[in-house]
């Protein structure tokens, strides 16, 4: 995938979601130039307002649209910061496509590391920072763990990989990321980098404590993401596989149960109680129910992985609509086109 290259075009893309970062964007655009600058590197910064509803948000990035190698992309309605990203995603021009956070959590001076061991690492398709000693508070780092257990185990991923928003990956998996993200409504960066490669890899880098505001994101929200998570990774093939497993061993603890009751009447003479045969009821039901659970997540999984295999770029090409600066809507370029 991916078009002829201008030679003109930026090497890195640095894609930024803001919503309402009136006070941070300043520093980090200064932040992202004085560290590229220094490597030499060609580069542009693509900002995306996630139609932040302050004012002070939309007249610092109109002010930044007009500096050379700043790019300002505008939703015209609220999407979220992982539809936010596809839409810079989508728009950016480089060999290498940085992502990161409007909050100055993420600190620039990292993102020469991170290009350097992926430049460095041939076998490898993305560099994902981890960080340490993170600064989110307790119900994020909670719902990110448990996030980022069902998606490892769900897409063979190491087991102590990390995802984190802050990361760079090559054109071609920016290519597939942001076709595979027109699949889908509701579209999660790590989620599709994850069903695209798994050739990828962390580094350990510092996180920033909040310069101002706190996080958007609130419990409810993060629950929300979880659950979104979770039933994508059970109809993965690997996910519906342990789930179906799972069933398929409760199911046969209880049918044994059930020949116990069963056995023990015929060898013993024990006739069963009717508490003992209300139990064996149910237990019969659950192993029936368990078993057909396993064969329809097994069928379902198998369903979505072709549909998922057969997906074109073409699919719901016109999902995300972008407006520059200075209103004009500008309709997403096909993946093959972009840059």
């Amino acid at each position: 995938m991916g078009g002829p290259r201008d030679e003109g075009a930026p090497s890195v893309s640095v894609v930024i979601p803001a919503y309402r970062s009136a006070q941070t964007l300043d520093s980090l655009v200064d932040g992202i130039r004085d560290a590229l600058t220094r490597e030499g590197e060609r580069f542009e910064i693509v900002l995306v307002d996630d139609a932040s509803p302050d004012a002070e948000t939309g007249l610092v990035l109109t002010r930044l649209a007009g500096v050379s190698g700043i790019r300002v992309l505008r939703l015209r309605r609220n999407r979220g910061q992982h539809v936010a990203t596809v839409v810079g995603l989508d728009a950016c021009r480089g060999d290498f496509c940085v992502t990161m956070d409007d909050d100055l959590q993420h600190d620039p001076r990292h993102i020469p590391e991170l290009l350097r061991l992926l430049r460095t690492s041939e076998e490898l398709d993305a560099v994902v920072a981890r960080f340490p000693g993170s600064r989110h508070a307790l119900h994020r780092r909670v719902g990110s763990r448990v996030v980022g257990r069902m998606v490892r185990s769900s897409y063979g991923l190491p087991p102590d990989f990390v995802f984190t928003s802050f990361l760079v990956m090559r054109r071609d998996l920016r290519n597939l990321v942001v076709a595979a993200a027109r699949s889908t409504t509701r579209p999660v960066v790590g989620l599709l980098l994850a069903a695209c490669t798994d050739r990828v890899a962390n580094i350990a880098v510092e996180h920033r404590p909040r310069a101002v505001g706190r996080s958007n994101w609130r419990p409810g929200r993060l629950v929300g993401l979880t659950l979104q998570l979770g039933q994508a990774a059970v109809f993965t093939e690997r996910g519906a596989r342990l789930l179906a497993g799972i069933s398929v061993a409760a199911g046969l603890t209880a049918l044994g149960l059930v020949l116990f009751y069963v056995a023990r009447f015929i060898v013993l003479g024990i006739p069963p109680s009717g508490f003992t045969t209300t139990v064996a009821l149910i237990l019969g039901t659950f192993a029936l129910s368990s078993f057909l659970l396993s064969a329809l997540l097994l069928g379902l999984a198998d369903l979505r992985e072709t549909t998922w295999r057969s997906f074109s770029a073409e699919t719901r090409s016109d999902s995300w609509a972008q407006e520059d600066a200075t209103g004009q809507i500008v309709p997403s370029a096909p993946p093959d086109q972009a840059g």
